[in-house]
């Protein structure tokens, strides 16, 4: 919550910086001192883990899963309750933090009877691997990826990649 507060403080500062009134043509203006260039700065995310109470709930009534992948054009769901519970079970307690550099690369949607009940961006890059999940289109939760949810992605992007030539 303070990294966030200070992002936004900088922010204000520098747009209230970038609003200087112009210099008037005729006042002289000192020569530039040349500054060594800022290192960029990469805002970053971060959101409490899942409550182990709602997982627990996904565990015991999620039916169907749903899952949308933007990069590889192609979706996939899963309706047995062994697979639904395994892939329940990719969501590790740690939270993620997440930057400007990360991106999702797909969409997934934990259904029960029908209804979409929780729903998460997936991130599966060198610096993200985690569920960004959300309620009501907002973001509010982050998990990472344990490491066999990683491999079990890994496994599906190797076969589309297979099938596709």
């Amino acid at each position: 919550m303070i990294r966030l507060l200070y992002f936004i403080a900088f922010i204000l500062l520098t747009a209230t910086a970038c609003q200087q009134a112009p210099k008037a043509p005729d006042q002289p203006t000192a020569p530039a001192a040349q500054a060594a260039p800022a290192a960029p700065a990469t805002p970053t995310e971060q959101y409490p883990s899942i409550p182990m109470a709602e997982i627990q709930e996904l565990w015991n009534t999620c039916d169907y899963i749903d899952f949308i992948f933007y990069e590889f054009n192609f979706s996939m769901n899963q309706s047995e309750k062994l697979a639904i519970q395994s892939t329940i079970g990719h969501i590790a307690e740690e939270t993620p933090l997440l930057t400007t550099a990360c991106k999702p690369i797909g969409h997934v949607f934990f259904q029960v009877e029908g209804k979409n009940v929780l729903d998460a961006d997936l991130y599966l890059d060198d610096q993200c691997v985690c569920y960004v999940f959300y309620k009501n289109g907002k973001k509010v939760y982050a998990n990472k990826l344990t490491q066999q949810g990683v491999d079990f992605y890994r496994n599906i992007f190797s076969q589309v990649m297979k099938g596709g030539q």
